[in-house]
């Protein structure tokens, strides 16, 4: 490669070459001159025209241009801080009243600020708290929500195709949320999701096998804590909301709910719901695996701080429309200002007095970084629980003698269920391996896959999809 000019040579080299650009006249002429500056400095073509008219600048690389910036690292730091601490909202729902409301909470626990900087870091805007917080922002992640399978008492309940034009509370979806950690496979603890449609009002909770008498029992758990009386509840078509002991109950509820599914394979239809799984389930507890029935009573007590901590500090902004432009795409149209499901409730003029004293009592009682502070802690309890839980399968794996070729009679299949369920609680061995013998030892119909006692050569249903 040819050598470039330095720095200070090339500057005055534009600068005689920009006034011999301006004399020339002709196109070839002003070629010839183009392809000397180009060859020499290596600049591309296009740009080096613009150099030589004077509408690009050379030299001063690396020097910011535009007005100095006017948040200091500090004022970064602190909203960097009070950020976190709120969960990580996006500036539109962390902008205005409850920036400050959580600036003044934060100023309580680290200290407080001078009046300069507290005027500064309030009066920051939506747009710029998102690109002063864009640095530490991780990619998002594809939302994984476990599938519904198709229930036998369809009939009993009616399908739900209108959306929804709530003006009060009390019209809840519902829905469960797997914390298989990507395997259906064996007992697990699953997430009971359920949130008001007017105000966002949402509580969760875990529930062991997502068996009809607990989810029920869950539901009645989260009818108690709601601040509203229920009077409607919504679902997808999942056996554990579609079974008679399920929906007896609530048919016999007083005072009476309606009860309403949605389409089959139509999740969108229950969308405030699944947005709150990935929300106040998957951001929480992510994709782990919880196996262990010893999990549900410390996971429900870290779920009930969690739930009222977003119910009273978790800004939100509803839908209130959608357009659809000319060019197909559809513009949605949200609240201006965020607001909490506790002051959307606050704010309503039938509010009970009984009602409005319970929510203002919980606002008194509450710090949001004390409550988020004790969250925290449970969910530590909880995750070390489960590692012990874990580590102690282990063991139990290792003490096990080596496996040996299957025997006649129901004494050797109840060996192998033995050993086949100790494999099944470890992380790294799916259950589903060990069905088989789960079938001979109770007759219970278990679904078909190789195991290493049981494993049967199949035939191919089709020439081409084999299987496996």
């Amino acid at each position: 490669m040819e050598p470039r000019l330095m720095k200070e040579s090339l500057e005055d080299y534009t600068r005689v070459m920009r006034g011999r650009y301006a004399r020339r006249a002709g196109r070839q002429a002003r070629g010839a001159l183009l392809d000397e500056y180009c060859q020499s400095t290596g600049l591309e073509r296009k740009h080096a025209i613009k150099v030589l008219r004077g509408q690009r600048r050379r030299g001063g690389e690396g020097a910011s241009r535009g007005s100095p910036g006017v948040y200091s690292p500090g004022d970064v730091a602190v909203l960097k801080a009070v950020w976190l601490a709120a969960g990580q909202p996006c500036g539109k729902r962390l902008a205005g009243q409850m920036l400050r409301l959580w600036l003044a909470s934060w100023q309580r626990h680290h200290g407080a600020l001078d009046a300069a900087q507290r005027r500064r870091v309030e009066a920051i805007s939506a747009a710029q708290i998102d690109r002063e917080l864009a640095p530490f922002r991780t990619s998002g992640r594809r939302r994984r929500i476990a599938s519904s399978a198709l229930a036998t008492m369809q009939k009993e309940v009616a399908v739900r195709c209108e959306p929804w034009a709530e003006t009060a509370p009390g019209a809840l979806e519902i829905d469960t949320v797997a914390l298989c950690g990507g395997s259906l496979a064996g007992a697990i603890v699953w997430a009971l999701d359920a949130t008001d449609i007017h105000s966002g009002w949402t509580e969760v909770r875990a529930v062991w096998n997502r068996g009809a008498h607990a989810t029920r029992e869950r539901l009645e758990e989260i009818e108690q804590a709601l601040p509203f009386a229920l009077r409607k509840l919504d679902f997808d078509n999942g056996t554990e909301f579609l079974n008679a002991h399920f929906i007896g109950h609530f048919k016999a509820h007083e005072p009476k709910v309606e009860l309403s599914r949605s389409r089959p394979y139509r999740k969108n239809d229950n969308a405030h719901v699944e947005q709150k799984n990935y929300t106040h389930v998957r951001l929480l507890l992510g994709d782990d695996r919880f196996e262990h029935m010893e999990l549900v009573g410390p996971l429900n007590e870290a779920l009930r701080e969690w739930s009222l901590w977003n119910n009273l500090y978790g800004a939100q902004r509803r839908l209130v429309g959608k357009e659809r432009l000319a060019d197909g795409k559809v513009k949605r149209h949200h609240e201006k200002q965020a607001s909490t499901p506790c002051a959307r409730l606050l704010a309503r003029e039938d509010l009970s007095p009984r009602q409005r004293r319970a929510l203002q009592g919980l606002l008194d009682k509450h710090d949001p970084i004390a409550l988020k502070a004790r969250v925290e802690r449970k969910l530590k309890a909880v995750y070390e629980l489960r590692a012990r839980l874990l580590r102690e399968d282990q063991e139990e794996n290792q003490e096990q003698p080596p496996a040996t070729a299957p025997q006649a009679g129901r004494g050797a299949a109840h060996a192998d269920w033995r050993a086949c369920a100790a494999l099944a609680r470890s992380p790294t061995a799916p259950a589903a391996r060990h069905a088989p013998a789960l079938q001979s030892a109770w007759g219970q119909k278990q679904p078909k896959s190789p195991c290493q006692h049981h494993q049967k050569q199949r035939k191919p249903k089709h020439p081409r999809c084999p299987s496996s």
